[in-house]
């Protein structure tokens, strides 16, 4: 929370109600934090309703012990903020919430933002976009679903591409005339995708493309995979056995870590998280190191893979 005011709230004014838990406290972390108050960040309060987003435990801790006023910064939004704010921010540190907790919070956010992508709604809930989507077709089986999703990235992606094009695909035949920025704005389309469509009617096609071919999963160890090298030659690559049993044995799902986090004790609970997001930052580095080797490689045909 660099950069954020930090204030002094007395206590008697805070409110509960905002956390994702299902039990909103628990004594034993209560009694563990007291020991430790002068050590843990603000907690974060709503500055129109003075309800806790993060921080129950600090506060109940702070009280037990005797004080009357506790640091906070304050956060300012609406309904749909604070939620989105209070699971956010029990997935990043202190108490982890339970993965049942997590499953309620992001069921939430559907509910409140059913134009979130499934991504989306996963990076603040701390579950796998796979699983959001399963909750999303479980909380939605009677609710029509959004023409679009609003992804991480602030941008809008059609739930389904193939409506799209049909809808691109009629907007041309009533007006075949009108320019593909004018019908990518009737259709809700990217120009792009309007280009596309014309150009496959006017050659008689369907406005859908066929599906593309099932890949092939890349073989592991010995088993090998032939390209064709700049100079005509076939050449064969293969995955190295010591790579693909070393990035086995580092798979990590929710069932490997979720039966440590209440065993972690309390006064290591912040250096335990602080070692978790640096592994986190090791593996994006090694994604983004070989995705430039790729970059290089098709830059430089003659590159060395």
């Amino acid at each position: 929370m660099a950069g954020q005011r930090v204030h002094e709230v007395l206590i008697e004014r805070l409110r509960f109600g905002l956390s994702p838990r299902v039990h909103t406290s628990d004594p034993n972390h209560v009694a563990a934090l007291a020991e430790v108050l002068d050590k843990v960040p603000p907690i974060v309060v709503h500055e129109a309703t003075m309800r806790v987003i993060d921080g129950v435990h600090r506060v109940l801790a702070a009280r037990a012990v005797g004080r009357a006023t506790i640091p906070a910064v304050m956060f300012a939004g609406d309904e749909t903020a604070v939620l989105i704010e209070a699971v956010r921010r029990n997935v990043m540190h202190g108490k982890p919430l339970a993965l049942a907790e997590r499953e309620a919070a992001a069921v939430k956010i559907i509910e409140e933002v059913p134009s979130w992508s499934d991504r989306r709604i996963a990076a603040v809930s701390g579950l796998s976009p796979k699983t959001v989507a399963r909750l999303r077709q479980r909380a939605t089986v009677d609710v029509a679903q959004p023409r679009a999703r609003l992804g991480r990235d602030g941008r809008l992606r059609p739930t389904d591409p193939g409506e799209v094009r049909q809808r691109v695909a009629e907007a041309l035949r009533s007006d075949p005339e009108a320019s593909n920025r004018a019908i990518a704005r009737q259709a809700g389309a990217s120009p792009a995708t309007v280009r596309d469509v014309r150009q496959r009617l006017e050659r008689g096609e369907s406005e859908l493309p066929p599906p593309a071919p099932s890949r092939p999963q890349r073989p592991r160890g010995r088993a090998a995979e032939a390209r064709n090298e700049p100079n005509g030659e076939r050449r064969t690559e293969v995955v190295p056995d010591d790579f693909a049993t070393w990035f086995d044995q580092r798979r990590l799902d929710d069932r490997d870590w979720g039966r440590f986090v209440d065993r972690i004790p309390i006064s290591r609970v912040y250096e335990v998280a602080d070692a978790c997001r640096s592994r986190g930052d090791s593996w994006r580095a090694f994604a983004a190191a070989l995705e430039d080797r790729a970059r290089a490689r098709r830059r430089s045909p003659n590159a060395q893979l």
